[in-house]
């Protein structure tokens, strides 16, 4: 449980507030954290029993291999899932005052957590299996740090291989897996495991080609299908409006955001009222604005950064007030300070003639066209 609320602890500005990405960052953290310390503990176990003598000991009972090796595992496969459910909970739990586009998917919940129990289990057995057969004190941080080198590496891949992983996703506020993506996962994860543990204890050692096979099955689904093992969202792409003189249109995904959105907006769609080739739709930029139809695009404010627990921060008002207004930055002769006085000084009527002439040259690449204060 603590290797997985210490690192969700220390970004949780980045996913408080969304469900995707607080099921994004678990997911993340189960496969590349979780995952290698289970396999460390693991090894610890099954290396304590063979240092014990507990293994020659058990070989004068009646019980399997496999019974005996079972019950040297089930209590730490018990309590490693126990710690991720007990995090995954708090976690969810910590979300939900701060999420205020509904409730998670409980379809993509159920299925994402089924794929990180499944190989946290897998990666347990693993380690056990690694403990009982090598005989090196630091066989554990040395397994661990190969298992975090395995999951991690597929993502650097351009192989639909990297699909295996269990650290695989996508951008989960946009994406939606297949129906068939949980399970076959499990299967492919799930083999992985049994066949290790029939392979190293079972009485016919041939029965571990079974869930081999069924593993070998999955994954080449897995691998056959690629990136199609998502689909986009449909409820994600729609756009959610406001507002009438301008409108003001966001991601469905950012509708909570809306009536902030139009707030910080309002400083520059009050000082464009009237002017001539002002915008009359202000457009997410994933909506994909169209200029020359009068939209324009709004900067893509993400979660940490710009909206902290559902909530826009100053610097992402400062982003949607004036995205170029960076200290440092020259942007022409109509940036200089005295520029920016005669500006204010003009007119209602002169100033917004002014602006509907500055507009008119905002595709222009010849400079001599803007016109200058």
């Amino acid at each position: 449980m603590v290797t997985l609320a210490v690192p969700m602890l220390s970004r949780a500005s980045h996913w408080q507030g969304s469900w995707g990405e607080t099921q994004n960052l678990l997911h993340s953290a189960s496969a590349l954290l979780a995952g290698p310390l289970a396999t460390a503990a693991g090894c610890w176990q099954g290396g304590r029993e063979r240092r014990r003598g507990l293994t020659e000991l058990r070989g004068s009972t009646v019980r399997t291999p496999l019974a005996q090796s079972l019950l040297c595992l089930a209590p730490l496969l018990l309590w490693v899932l126990a710690g991720y459910v007990a995090a995954a909970s708090a976690v969810l739990l910590a979300t939900w005052p701060y999420a205020h586009n509904g409730s998670p998917r409980v379809s993509v919940l159920v299925s994402v957590a089924a794929i990180d129990a499944t190989w946290l289990a897998t990666a347990t057995t693993l380690g056990f299996v690694a403990g009982r057969l090598i005989r090196w004190r630091l066989a554990a941080p040395v397994l661990a740090a190969f298992m975090y080198v395995t999951v991690g590496f597929p993502s650097y891949l351009s192989s639909n291989v990297q699909y295996l992983s269990p650290a695989a996703s996508t951008d989960p506020d946009t994406h939606l897996s297949v129906w068939w993506y949980g399970p076959v996962m499990v299967l492919w994860l799930g083999g992985l495991g049994l066949t290790v543990l029939l392979a190293y204890a079972a009485r016919f050692r041939a029965v571990a080609l079974l869930p081999l096979a069924a593993a070998l099955a999955a994954a080449a689904l897995v691998t056959e299908t690629g990136y199609g093992l998502w689909r986009p969202d449909p409820s994600a792409s729609g756009a959610v409006c406001g507002g009438s003189a301008p409108k003001i249109c966001v991601n469905a995904t950012q509708s909570a955001l809306l009536p902030q959105i139009t707030e910080a907006l309002a400083g520059v769609t009050s000082r464009l009222e009237g002017v001539e080739g002002a915008p009359t739709v202000y457009l997410d930029a994933r909506l994909q604005p169209k200029a020359d139809a009068g939209e324009a695009e709004l900067p893509y404010v993400t979660q940490g950064v710009g909206v902290v627990r559902g909530e826009l921060t100053d610097e992402a008002v400062r982003h949607w007030l004036a995205p170029l207004d960076r200290p440092g930055r020259d942007f022409g002769p109509n940036s200089a300070p005295d520029a920016t006085a005669r500006l204010a000084a003009m007119g209602d009527a002169e100033r917004r003639q002014w602006l509907g002439r500055y507009l008119a040259t905002r595709e222009s690449c010849t400079p001599s066209e803007v016109p200058v204060l």
